[in-house]
């Protein structure tokens, strides 16, 4: 698989299309309509399954509909995207209101027309006046069908995305020991020529400052207004703290691509990484010389993911 497949791959997710969307939700909307026959389905005795499959076919198209008047009209975009903060949440829960209005409109039209053969009556009462009673009851009905089908999903993109980590992680470990074993070899051959050092000097707000081999930088963490600075001086783990930002210290390393960032409080060298832990949400990174284990957020997964395979 090319890289820009991977990556479009991963930025989408295993149910960020509109289409597995729909299709997924269609289906499970067919499975809850067969097993509970609301709508007075289980009153129906002839073309029962194909007003069932009527149902799935409008839920399409309320999904289709839905993705429409949030990306032209409010300018969402990604609007069956799984919640990951608290925008997104309100993202989802604007697009899970726009489908059950859609769907109590649907319902409430395509009902009256398989039952009385006119759309007429499921707006009208008999003395002719127009109600919306049938349209908020069928309102309520997709309110708890989308509940059923959103937790469904939630759930589905969970086991995928973790599912897919696992797979990352088994390909990313393996690079990380090749790579490993490679400088292991390089240590014992005794012709290889010792590899040039980058001496650099990291300076904060104040006269402090930490001189270091870029090439023994480990990680650098933000705290508030300080960053702690972790690296190697002769095998062993030092930790010096400045005052400045994370921004200001990624800015004096953009020279060097070996050193990323990963999450909004870390910058990591991919070059001292030893172990990759997937799991639904992200990585957590092992690093030489330490313990701690350095969390990848999902913004920055495919960054991470593609710079330890490159």
């Amino acid at each position: 698989m090319s890289e820009d497949k991977k990556k479009t791959k991963m930025k989408l997710g295993p149910i960020g299309t509109l289409w597995n969307y729909s299709l997924l939700s269609a289906m499970i909307v067919i499975i809850i309509m067969v097993l509970l026959e609301p709508f007075g389905l289980d009153r129906v005795e002839h073309n029962k399954y194909l007003i069932i499959l009527g149902y799935g076919i409008l839920t399409i198209l309320a999904c289709i509909i839905t993705k429409f008047i949030t990306l032209y009209i409010f300018k969402i975009p990604d609007i069956f995207k799984i919640p990951e903060s608290i925008l997104s949440i309100k993202n989802f829960i604007i697009g899970s209101g726009l489908i059950v209005l859609l769907m109590g409109f649907f319902i409430t039209s395509y009902a009256s027309l398989v039952y009385t053969g006119s759309i007429y009556s499921g707006w009208y009462t008999r003395d002719g006046i127009f109600s919306l009673s049938g349209f908020w009851m069928n309102c309520g009905y997709s309110l708890i069908i989308t509940f059923f089908v959103s937790t469904f999903l939630f759930f589905y993109d969970r086991s995928k995305r973790l599912s897919q980590r696992l797979k990352e992680e088994i390909e990313l470990n393996k690079v990380i020991n090749e790579r490993i074993e490679r400088k292991k070899s390089n240590e014992k051959n005794q012709n290889d020529l010792f590899p040039e050092y980058h001496e650099i000097t990291l300076t904060g707000n104040t006269k402090d400052s930490v001189k270091l081999y870029i090439e023994d930088l480990l990680f650098i963490e933000s705290d508030g207004n300080y960053t702690h600075i972790f690296y190697l001086q002769n095998g062993k783990l030092i930790k010096k703290t400045l005052r400045c930002t994370l921004k200001q210290m990624e800015n004096l390393l953009t020279d060097y691509s070996q050193i990323i960032r990963c999450h909004r409080a870390f910058l990591i060298n991919i070059l001292h990484i030893t172990h990759v832990e997937g799991n639904a949400q992200g990585y957590r990174l092992r690093m030489e010389g330490t313990s701690e284990r350095i969390p990848v957020s999902r913004a920055y997964v495919s960054k991470v993911y593609q710079r330890i395979e490159a």
